[in-house]
Formats: C-alpha cells, sequence, structure tokens
C-alpha cells in the first residue's frame, strides 16, 4: 500500500500562501453527535474541511439498512463534488462525536477558482487519487471474499489511522463489527466469523473496539495484491488546521 499526501484533501495541495488565503474564506461550523451534515439529494452549496472529530459517509439500501462507506478524519475534506457540478448530494454525511468543520460556500469557491486557476489543479489531483480508492473498492467488491475485502479495509485502516504498540503491533483503533459490517455491506455476524477465521490464523488479534495488526507490512503484502493495482491510502501528515 501507498501511502500518498493529497488523497484527503485537496487544500493539503494547495502551496502557500494560497492555502492560507482558501482557509481564510473558510467558516467554522459545529455538530452534535449524529447530526446530519448534508443528505442524499439535498443541494450542493458547501465544501467542507474536517478540524476535529468524524464524519461518517453513507447512504440507504432499498431495504433501509444503512452502507457507510468511509469514516473521515481531521484534515479529510467533503463536498467537492457537487459544487464543481451543480448536481445534488449523492450520499449522506453525519457527525461522528462533537464535530468541527471549517466550511466554503461555493460562491466563495468560484471568486477563489477565477483569482487562482491553480486551485483546480489541487482539486482535480485529489479527485484522481479518491478515484482510484473508489475502483479499487468496486474491484473488491467484484472478485473477493468477505474475508479478502475485510482484510484489506483492515490494512487501510491501519496504514491510515493505526497507531504502534510497545510489541511493535498496529493497532487500528475505536471500531466496531457493526462498524466494519457497515462500510463492507455486509452482516455484523458474516464480519464477526471472518474476524474470527484472520484471528484463528495469527494475523490480528481482537479485543473490545480494537483490532492489533501483529505485522501490518506482512498481512498488507498478502491481500494488496489480490486484485487490481497498489492499494492507495491517505498520509494525513501534519496539516495544522
Amino acid at each position: 500500500m501507498r501511502k500518498v499526501p493529497g488523497v484527503h484533501s485537496w487544500i493539503e495541495l494547495l502551496a502557500n500562501p494560497l492555502r492560507e488565503v482558501v482557509l481564510a474564506r473558510m467558516r467554522p461550523r459545529r455538530y452534535a453527535d449524529g447530526a446530519a451534515i448534508h443528505l442524499v439529494k439535498e443541494p450542493s452549496n458547501d465544501m467542507y474541511l474536517i478540524r476535529s472529530g468524524r464524519v461518517r459517509m453513507s447512504t440507504e439500501s432499498y431495504a433501509g439498512a444503512e452502507v457507510s462507506f468511509a469514516v473521515l478524519h481531521p484534515g479529510d475534506s467533503f463536498g467537492g463534488i457537487g459544487v464543481v457540478d451543480g448536481m445534488p448530494h449523492f450520499i449522506s454525511t453525519y457527525a461522528v462525536g462533537v464535530t468541527e468543520l471549517l466550511v466554503l460556500h461555493k460562491p466563495d469557491f468560484d471568486e477563489l477558482t477565477a483569482a487562482y486557476p491553480e486551485i483546480w489543479r489541487a482539486l482535480c489531483l485529489n479527485l484522481c487519487y479518491r478515484f482510484r480508492v473508489t475502483y479499487g473498492l468496486a474491484v473488491d467488491a467484484a472478485v473477493l471474499t468477505l474475508q479478502q475485502r475485510l482484510a484489506r479495509l483492515l490494512a487501510r485502516l491501519a496504514y491510515t489511522n493505526g497507531q504502534k504498540d510497545d510489541a511493535g503491533s498496529t493497532v487500528v483503533p475505536d471500531i466496531s463489527h457493526e462498524e466494519i459490517a457497515r462500510m463492507l455491506g455486509a452482516t455484523r455476524q458474516g464480519v464477526s466469523r471472518a474476524l474470527k477465521s484472520l484471528e484463528d490464523e495469527g494475523s490480528i488479534q481482537l479485543s473490545y473496539r480494537r483490532i492489533r495488526i501483529h505485522d501490518l507490512e506482512g498481512f498488507s503484502a498478502a491481500y494488496d495484491s489480490l486484485a487490481g493495482g497498489e492499494s492507495v491510502v491517505p498520509d494525513y501528515g501534519k496539516p495544522g488546521y
């Protein structure tokens, strides 16, 4: 897997002082835990950058079950597609915990891009990175088993937000079987069985809302080559927003 700066935010791809110019036009907004930020079919009027908290991106199946595409973290931006193409939102987003966002309204975005055309290159590059991620998920869903998809998801989460422990293992913190099931479009029971299989083979260790991967590089190498090219994951660094 390859960590790439700018996967998570087009603003991160801007050089200073332009990055500071863009940030100065954004306005803070706070959301309570579980509050909707925008819903499917609502107009796309704003772009967002997460300062604190998390944001869940999801939709509903025909049967009414929630399917989560991703959980975004501080430093992630979202909402850019609708602002650019003028079409309504095609997914819903919700705050996970108390969440603070920076919001860029469409009129401000239009003024900024007219004055600084280089913003378009940053946004285009960010969307290309995200297309790679989205295409990879589509390939996973088409050709891999649930356990294989789960392993690749855990590897992506570990590379993106994992924490090293004293034993050198990588810990994916604060995640439940239910949340993983929503991200994979699977049942919680199926995910629990697949997790237990990975634990039985010695790759991971399960505990309450924590998954420990003993050898992340070996684990990733075993599953990353199953389908498609090399996976791309965000390199958050220290954006300092």
